[in-house]
C-alpha cells in the first residue's frame, strides 16, 4: 500500500498475476493492470504484446488472477484442503472445526 498525502489516508491498488503457460507470473497492479485487461476484453486471437519488458504471446497467456488465487493453488500443490470453515489441513488430516465451533458457541451460553 501506499500513502496519500501525509494524510494518513492509504491509498489500496489492486493487484493481479498474469500466469503464463511456462508458469512465470507477472504482476500488475492499478493503471497498468486496468489497461491490460481492458486489452485482453477487446482484442480476440492470439498476438504478441509487448508486457512490463516483455514480449508475451497471448496465446500462452493462462489467466489473470488474484493473489489470493495463487496462495491457495500453493497449498493445495503442498496436499492441503480448506474445510467448510475456512481452515486449511494437512493431506488425511480430519477437520475438527466443527466441533470447535460448537464448543466455542456452547461455552458463551
Amino acid at each position: 500500500m501506499e500513502s496519500a498525502n501525509n494524510t494518513g489516508k492509504e491509498i489500496t491498488k489492486e493487484l493481479k498475476f498474469i500466469i503464463m503457460r511456462n508458469g512465470i507470473e507477472i504482476s500488475l497492479e492499478g493503471e497498468k493492470l486496468k489497461n491490460f485487461e481492458n486489452y485482453l476484453s477487446i482484442n480476440q486471437g492470439s498476438q504478441f504484446i509487448r508486457l512490463e519488458g516483455r514480449v508475451i504471446n497471448t496465446a500462452d497467456l493462462v489467466g489473470v488472477f488474484f493473489p489470493k488465487d495463487l496462495e491457495e493453488l500453493s497449498y493445495r500443490k503442498k496436499g492441503k484442503w480448506k474445510c467448510e470453515y475456512g481452515r486449511w489441513h494437512n493431506r488425511n488430516e480430519t477437520c475438527d472445526c466443527g466441533r470447535l465451533a460448537s464448543y466455542k458457541n456452547f461455552s458463551k451460553k
